[in-house]
């Protein structure tokens, strides 16, 4: 039971499933309600400035493998996991996204209670009045055994061993908006990365063999691989690849490409498969990849933005190996093919109805619009016999008036 709170948590006794991330064996984890599935999801995302569409619809997908707002785990890498993007604090909690959340909450209540003395800081009431807070980028605990204050990894340790300090999360998740907005606003700022800039150094190779003919040109990418083609060029003789035969070699700095990530991957999962590594493997590692990914599209041959933007497929399949790419049905003919060249599984999905999918007989989230038909049965398409008409023959105007019961 919490302190100041008749609110009762139960965790299983005995250890987790095994897996290749268990870290503790005695750990917790509560999945709680998927965020998608709460009745206010949207109001919380405007709440916290999140009106993009594609970036909200992005964050709930992701958090769909990770779990709700009230979402806590102590048993794997990360230590203390919690949200529904599953904010982290490492071993040590030092400027991990967990702490950087309850910042966010620490200096939103401090400034609307700073105009509204009479309103309640649900920081304080849900974490510092429980026992825990933050400081100095590091998470601050109160151990409920000993009344001690224990920050950084310590305080880690406690939030694993006591299961009242993991409950204090799980709590906050299901009963503070503060918290769950500010869980929002750290996902977007983070880990979506649409309308953050990157950089890819390029350089023309030119390859002269013979003076009198025009030279053999071929681009470079990336930082490293530019580097290493104008150290090349500096050497004297024959080259890799041509024998004994002497040629020169001129490699030429061009300007980078300087894009945002949504310039690169302008759909929706494009995004939603660079958002995921982000949270999977960390922001870092995300940039790494996309990095690498462009480098193997480009190839040799000089690329413009408007070329990796249609090569996007090519991209995803470089960013997330192995993954499977599910094609509405119907679509264009020639979609399955496109992506069975760059993706190494491609299986037809049924169009799902979303919150304001509209039907084409005018009903929200109607019954048969997933295609599970060729037609929607309540309003079919014109050219598309009746139930009554495909079991009699269509009765004509005249007969159909002479049937009519007088009044």
């Amino acid at each position: 039971m919490l302190p100041l709170d008749r609110h009762v948590f139960y965790y299983p006794a005995g250890p987790v499933e095994a897996s290749r991330y268990l870290l503790h064996p005695d750990g917790v984890r509560y999945g709680g309600r998927r965020a998608k599935d709460q009745p206010d999801v949207f109001a919380l995302f405007r709440e916290a400035g999140v009106t993009d569409p594609v970036a909200r619809n992005v964050l709930l997908k992701v958090s769909g493998r990770e779990g709700g707002f009230e979402a806590v785990n102590t048993w794997d890498t990360g230590y203390v996991s919690v949200g529904f993007i599953q904010f982290t604090t490492g071993p040590t909690s030092e400027g991990r996204s967990l702490v950087r959340v309850l910042e966010r909450m620490q200096e939103s209540e401090e400034r609307k209670t700073k105009k509204n003395p009479a309103r309640r800081n649900e920081f304080d009431y849900y974490f510092v009045r429980r026992g825990v807070g933050v400081e100095d980028g590091k998470l601050v605990v109160r151990d409920p055994a000993t009344a001690k204050l224990l920050e950084g990894a310590d305080a880690v340790n406690a939030v694993i061993d006591d299961k009242r300090l993991i409950a204090v999360f799980q709590n906050a998740g299901e009963h503070s908006r503060a918290f769950r907005v500010a869980q929002i606003q750290e996902a977007y700022h983070s880990y979506y990365l649409a309308n953050k800039f990157w950089r890819l150094p390029v350089a023309v190779v030119e390859t002269y063999v013979d003076d009198s003919q025009p030279p053999e040109k071929s681009y470079v990418y990336g930082a490293r691989n530019v580097q290493l083609a104008m150290a090349q060029a500096t050497r004297r003789g024959a080259l890799p690849g041509r024998g004994d035969t002497p040629a020169r070699r001129v490699v030429t700095r061009l300007p980078d490409i300087v894009a945002s990530y949504s310039d690169a991957l302008p759909s929706e999962g494009g995004m939603l498969t660079l958002t995921d590594r982000a949270v999977q493997r960390g922001v870092v590692n995300a940039c790494q990849s996309f990095e690498s990914a462009l480098i193997e599209v480009a190839g040799n041959s000089p690329l413009v933005i408007k070329d990796f933007r249609r090569r996007e497929k090519d991209l995803i399949a470089r960013i997330r190996p192995g993954a499977t790419v599910w094609v509405s049905t119907p679509t264009w003919p020639n979609h399955p093919q496109v992506f069975a060249a760059a993706a190494p599984a491609v299986h037809p999905a049924r169009a799902r109805a979303s919150r304001s999918a509209r039907c084409t007989c005018g009903r929200v989230r109607c019954r048969a619009l997933p295609l599970s038909a060729p037609w929607c049965r309540y309003r079919p398409p014109r050219d598309a016999p009746s139930r009554r008409a495909r079991s009699a023959p269509r009765a004509t105007r005249g007969s159909a008036a002479a049937g009519r019961r007088g009044p």
